[in-house]
């Protein structure tokens, strides 16, 4: 028999050492390894390098699998060396028809190909993150206008770094509010998708936002691992992304939001407005751990739940005991005084106001140009200083200085309703509201301006989606039930104000509904006035609906009773007594409107004055 040819014997020994088998294996399985790290590293938070280096391994382990295939083979008595071939042997493996012989060698080449083919989409895709993250490459040609900071995934498993990750978010939204023309969706809508696993198409049309920046935060040790993506929410296309590890210091944790800002900016083909950043410089501090108890702050401040809130009071005053510099922590700290007498009925407002005015005015000082502060001292003058135009003034500057502050935006709102400008408040609820789609407080107000505007219709619509949003919060019950009496339906009303006392924790909130049976208040109602003086045994006198629900009971003088202690401690809510049309049973007692004119109060709302004009409420 003639010898085949040299380059048949070297293939036929290939296959008899099963060399192009293990070609197949190794090149299938690396691809399929490769695939799974294409989509496990990025969710781990290992880096685009991670994936880099097992590309390469898998590239330089094709020829060592091949070597120890060719050198060694498996045995019932384990690994030996492969023998040499017996005689007879590669010619018989050289004889054999094409279609046994081809089988094993295009195999091995599929293998190769599959091996190459992951090795070069995997290092591209890798190259591409790195790229977008070096360059900020725009992929999108159009200038978006919006966009909402979801907040980061807190992948270091520990709960306490939770409000780390939470504050990224939210002082990165704040400094994307930097952007020249940019609309950021606020936190509490934002946050309104924390722990969900929602597409951002759906986020894009719950808040009105054309893009979404999310990411995760990961502290070890002395280190921290950002990563952050922007994606077009029309389509879900990502348009950038990028991966930081720095030591962990304040100061490079904003440089981190810094370029994440400008990336962003830059993604979205907007500009940053002239001196940003120096300006934003107004929010920091050199002290990290001062940072991380403004965050935990801030965090528990956002719950408005009463211990929550005096927990935020102690983080912040640590803050500022480590950086008394800290204007941010000064602000939040005003912020958690000025609403506590809200949710926490043991305190009144003049407990709160000094500490509140204090902390107001410290921020200011420190940092005059600081839309907190600003927003802070407007509100504090607005509810307890009774200084309605100063309250204004700030509000409009607090606006000025941040144009996405939707906190700014509800705060005017309050401030222009409660001096008898209900137009324009509604023109600042609307914003606040369009800055905040799910958020309580810019919805409430809505409801009370358009009210007071006498559409009662879309106020009912509003507080409507109010309670959808927010079922156990007490002033929107007494809010519809108000809307509820007015229009005759006291049944429903009833409903309204036994939900009321269950939430407040009235020991018999069914007999609340005697309050809107005995409604207008006509004639006085013994059920009724003792239902409500049980009520105020129980959540003391300082409450907002105490004073109202006197009234429709039937009882003038223990509801202008109440009115006068409000004032006297200073009650935060004292200033909505001259606009909810729920104290309009008031207005013509002569003490009433003595009070109301001693604190620069209108008498009534819009809606109230149109009708003692005898014209159709509108708009004034």
């Amino acid at each position: 028999m003639s010898q085949p040819p040299g380059y048949q014997r070297f293939l036929a020994e290939l296959r008899r050492r099963r060399v192009f088998r293990a070609a197949a294996l190794y090149g299938a399985g690396t691809f399929a390894i490769l695939q799974l790290a294409d989509i496990v590293f990025p969710a781990i938070g290992l880096s685009e390098g991670a994936i880099t280096w097992l590309v390469v391994a898998s590239v330089i382990g094709l020829p060592i699998a091949i070597v120890l295939a060719w050198t060694f083979e498996y045995s019932p008595d384990g690994m030996r060396r492969t023998a040499e071939a017996e005689t007879g042997e590669l010619e018989a493996i050289t004889s054999q028809p094409r279609s046994q012989r081809w089988p094993a060698g295009i195999l091995a080449l599929l293998g190769i190909g599959l091996l190459m083919a992951g090795s070069w989409w995997v290092g591209m895709r890798s190259r591409e993150d790195v790229a977008e993250r070096d360059s900020g490459v725009v992929v999108s040609p159009q200038a978006l206008e919006s966009v909402a900071v979801l907040p980061f995934v807190n992948i270091g498993g520990s709960p306490e770094d939770e409000p780390f990750s939470d504050g990224l978010s939210e002082e990165l939204g704040n400094a994307l509010a930097q952007i020249d023309g940019l609309r950021v969706a606020a936190r509490s809508s934002a946050f309104a998708f924390k722990d969900r696993d929602v597409d951002v198409r759906q986020v894009g049309e719950q808040l009105g936002v054309q893009s979404v920046v999310e990411g995760s935060v990961r502290r070890s040790g002395g280190t921290v691992r950002v990563s952050a993506q922007l994606s077009r929410t029309s389509d879900g296309f990502r348009m950038w992304s990028r991966t930081w590890e720095r030591e962990l210091t304040a100061a490079n944790v904003f440089a981190i939001q810094d370029e994440i800002t400008a990336d962003v900016a830059q993604a979205l083909t907007r500009e940053l407005k002239p001196n940003a950043m120096t300006a934003f410089s107004n929010r920091r501090t050199a002290d990290l751990e001062a940072y991380d108890l403004y965050l935990l702050g801030r965090h528990r401040w956002a719950t408005r739940e009463v211990n929550a809130v005096r927990e935020a009071i102690g983080y912040y005053q640590q803050a500022i005991a480590r950086d008394s510099s800290f204007a941010l922590a000064w602000a939040g700290l005003a912020d958690a005084w000025g609403v506590l007498p809200f949710f926490d009925r043991t305190v009144t407002g003049r407990e709160a106001y000094p500490e509140a005015v204090q902390a107001a005015d410290q921020a200011l000082s420190l940092a005059p140009d600081l839309a907190e502060a600003n927003a802070a001292r407007g509100i504090v003058a607005t509810e307890y200083e009774f200084e309605l135009e100063a309250g204004e003034r700030l509000l409009a500057r607090a606006i000025e200085l941040n144009p996405n502050y939707a906190q700014a935006y509800a705060w005017h709102c309050e401030s222009l309703l409660v001096s008898g400008h209900e137009s324009d408040a509604l023109s600042s609820c609307e914003r606040a509201l369009a800055l905040d789609p799910v958020g309580l407080i810019p919805s409430m107000l809505m409801a009370i301006s358009l009210e007071a505007l006498g559409r009662s219709e879309e106020a009912m619509v509003q507080l409507d989606r109010t309670l959808a949003l927010y079922p156990d919060v007490a002033m929107a019950h007494f809010l519809r039930a108000g809307l509820l009496l007015r229009l005759g339906r006291a049944v429903e009303a009833g409903e309204h104000l036994e939900s009321l006392g269950r939430l407040e924790g009235f020991s018999t909130p069914a007999s609340l509904r005697e309050v809107a049976r005995a409604y207008p208040g006509a004639t006085a109602s013994p059920g009724a006035i003792e239902a409500v003086r049980e009520l105020e045994q129980e959540t003391g006198s300082g409450l907002y609906y105490i004073a109202a629900f006197y009234d429709w009971a039937g009882s003038e003088a223990d509801a202008l009773r109440v009115v006068e202690d409000g004032v006297a401690v200073r009650n935060p809510w004292q200033g909505f007594a001259a606009v909810f049309s729920e104290y309009d049973g008031l207005r013509e007692n002569l003490r009433f409107q003595e009070i109301l004119r001693n604190l620069g109060y209108p008498n009534g709302n819009y809606a109230y004055r149109s009708r003692l004009a005898g014209e159709s409420p509108g708009a004034d």
